[in-house]
């Protein structure tokens, strides 16, 4: 037999699937939309990243932090160096010539934005369980990542689910 709290959760459910916003789609389940830097060939991308083991930067904002590892005098040339670098042996040249830096740590690549649905945040049965989520873990995206609906009606058995919730009088049983 199902327990009372229970059946007040699923009535609640109901209440909010029947009455959110279902952003033109039938059945949305709701995911995490972001945008990710990927690599692109050569020419072909929007700007430049550099990246190493832990993380990818912007080409412009790296060169600023290597600028401030450096004599205040050699900043300016530095940071206008790295700017100019077409590929990862020219960086690796330049992080050679005026840092400490171990050059084989970094490489270059041309990229560009793309909006992506995150792999590990989809699923979600409401919209405003998808938005607290993404409160609730804002570090793990960008300033752009917003909740996102798909559709359920490629998947009949969570369609059916859904609509069971939703047509079910929770409150009677």
């Amino acid at each position: 037999m199902m327990k009372q709290e229970d059946k007040q959760f699923l009535a609640d459910l109901a209440k909010e699937l029947n009455t959110q916003d279902n952003a033109a789609t039938r059945n949305p389940i709701w995911c995490i939309m972001d945008k990710e830097i990927v690599s692109v060939p050569d020419g072909c991308g929007d700007f430049k990243v550099v990246t190493d083991d832990e993380r990818t930067i912007f080409l412009e904002d790296f060169a600023d932090e290597i600028a401030e590892q450096v004599p205040a005098e050699l900043a300016q040339e530095v940071c206008g160096a790295i700017c100019l670098c077409d590929n990862t042996d020219e960086l690796r040249t330049v992080l050679a010539t005026y840092t400490s830096e171990d050059p084989d740590d970094y490489c270059m690549f041309d990229a560009r934005e793309e909006e992506r649905i995150c792999r590990d945040a989809t699923g979600f049965l409401t919209k405003k369980s998808a938005e607290e989520h993404l409160k609730q873990n804002a570090h793990h995206y960008t300033k752009e990542a917003r909740a996102y609906a798909l559709s359920a009606w490629r998947n009949p058995v969570c369609e059916k689910l859904i609509n069971i919730i939703k047509t079910t009088n929770w409150e009677e049983l």
